[in-house]
């Protein structure tokens, strides 16, 4: 029993002392790092270059070709009257074909787009950054299950260690008792009651072994790499901000204003004219003088250039109905930023007097296990002499290791409550 205590106190130490492992802020980066959704970041990052740069390849030239075969019921043709004149003083005239034929190319050469192209890029870009900061939020969403983890491990290693301390303080009253034993000064019943009270403190022992290897799994697993030796974290101050800027979702916000103004600039855009240059060229017939080619039926090259203005009145339409939607996007965001400031400045609040409340409390803690250390010490010399039985003994020894238990509890909860404060305002 005293082997296998100073053992586990070893480990105990060691695991803070002496193992390689990581503080909470480094397992939190850890868990960061290692999290599938960081991919995604790197993945949206290319996506907003293939899209920006597809979109701005609207302002190259956009070229079509096309092959067109068709037979007509009815062909343009001149009165036979006419006709008759004019074969008369040129020769046979053979009309146009019904069957007709065509290879040709379109080249078109925005000038300008009234501002949709870099509207929609813009558009494209403030997408991509509602989605990177989503991801941010959900990233930084894990920092909380890091601690919840980290500090459950603490919290298990400081029970460990005071059910450690427990053990050695029995295996020193049971040496005690075995000399009393002996002298016939105490009963076998003695011996048995701090037996069991040993037996007792070893399979508390394996429990909690069992919980701190359940606690330590799951943070590796976040981490990506096995994790072990853990220590408290040093205090910290944590800087008070009602408006939580520094926080993920507050980007988050920003950019989601931010793609309605670039979808109010693609509505505003759709609303002015289009200018551009344009160029045809086709080999077939029939050519574009239709009259030679009723006298001759062949094929030839044939080419139109042009500029074109073009203004879809039809974007008027639903013009005044699509921003009034976009403005109340906007206001529903703005509520869900009033609302998440406030649920954490109460949070924000809860914290803090939690904080202040625990460090009373240890102060308590403090004052109780000084006296209980007081009255168990003096109940051993009382067993001693007989005064007082094995009982009650143990009675004050369980005391003071629970009031042990409540302080080491209360000074983790405490630095616990002082890192949810600092994941709250994200510093």
């Amino acid at each position: 029993m005293k082997l296998r205590t100073i053992i586990v106190a070893a480990w105990l130490l060691g695991g803070v002392l002496l193992a390689s492992g990581e503080t909470l802020e480094e397992c939190r980066q850890l868990a960061r790092d290692n999290y599938p959704l960081i991919k995604r970041t790197q993945l949206l990052r290319m996506s907003e270059q293939y899209t920006v740069s597809n979109i701005k390849k609207g302002w190259l030239p956009q070229v079509e070709v096309n092959v067109q075969a068709t037979y007509q019921s009815g062909v343009p043709a001149l009165p036979d009257a006419m006709v008759g004149m004019i074969e008369s003083a040129m020769g046979e005239m053979k009309g146009l074909k019904n069957d007709q034929y065509r290879i040709g190319v379109d080249v078109q050469q925005t000038l300008y787009d009234g501002g949709v192209i870099g509207a929609r890029g813009s558009e494209s870009a403030a997408q991509v950054a509602v989605e990177q900061s989503r991801n941010e939020v959900d990233l930084y969403a894990i920092g909380s299950k890091v601690n919840d983890l980290y500090f459950g491990i603490l919290l298990v290693e400081q029970r460990m260690a005071l059910c450690a301390e427990m053990q050695h303080m029995l295996e020193a009253n049971e040496k005690k008792i075995a000399k009393m034993l002996e002298g016939g000064v105490a009963m076998e019943s003695d011996h048995d009651a701090i037996r069991a009270e040993l037996l007792g403190a070893e399979q508390q022992m394996a429990s909690l072994e069992m919980q701190r290897a359940s606690l330590v799994r799951m943070l590796s697993v976040f981490c990506g790499k096995p994790i072990d030796g853990f220590e408290m974290p040093a205090g910290a101050t944590v800087l008070s901000d009602d408006t939580f800027a520094r926080r993920p979702e507050t980007a988050l916000f920003d950019s989601e204003i931010a793609l309605t103004r670039s979808q109010e600039r693609v509505l505003d855009a759709g609303l002015l004219p289009r200018i551009s240059l344009f160029a045809q060229g086709y080999y077939g017939y029939p050519s574009l003088n239709m009259y030679e080619d009723m006298f001759r039926h062949r094929m030839s090259l044939n080419g139109i250039v042009g500029a074109r203005v073009q203004w879809t009145i039809g974007n008027l339409y639903g013009h005044k109905n699509a921003k009034a939607l976009l403005a109340n996007r906007r206001q529903q965001i703005e509520n869900s930023r009033e609302v998440f400031v406030l649920n954490n400045k109460m949070l924000s609040a809860q914290e803090s007097e939690a904080i202040v409340g625990y460090a009373k409390v240890i102060a308590h803690d403090d004052e109780i296990i000084a006296l209980l250390t007081d009255v168990r010490k003096a109940a051993e010399a009382k067993l001693e002499h007989g005064i007082v039985d094995v009982t009650t003994l143990i009675q004050h020894i369980t005391k003071e290791n629970q009031a042990r238990i409540n302080r080491s509890n209360h000074e983790i909860e405490q630095m616990q409550h002082i890192y949810n404060l600092k994941f709250i305002n994200n510093n």
